[in-house]
């Protein structure tokens, strides 16, 4: 019985670990909302991806992991804020099996998206 319960506990363990695996080398994208209006829609199309974070209140953040499997390009963003006025633009570039990148796009009070890497 002893022995059950340790394979059961390595077996957990192993999972867990995989899992934190996982989102250490999958790449993602978070948009924080600095800007003292709520973002109604916030999308980020890549190459082979498009991304939805639905809304953003203002000064929160929102995150999402993507596929490491990307063709190259740019990151491109489309954030429609709840008065109507929408904010495009695009930054950065994309390749494909970027491990652990991490990219940060900040709206900010005077309506400008900084894209930090």
């Amino acid at each position: 019985m002893k022995r059950i319960g340790w394979m059961g506990g390595s077996i957990a363990v192993a999972v867990v670990a995989a899992y934190y695996l996982v989102l250490y080398v999958s790449p993602s994208i978070d948009i924080q909302n600095q800007a003292g209006e709520d973002i109604a829609s916030a999308i980020v199309t890549l190459p082979s991806s498009r991304l939805d974070f639905g809304d953003i209140k203002a000064g929160d953040k929102n995150g999402i992991f993507y596929s490491l499997q990307q063709d190259p390009g740019h990151y491109q963003y489309q954030l429609t804020l709840a008065g109507g006025k929408v904010v495009k633009g695009a930054c950065g570039a994309v390749s494909d099996g970027e491990f652990g990148k991490r990219v940060h796009l900040v709206l900010n009070p005077d309506l400008t998206v900084q894209c930090r890497f």
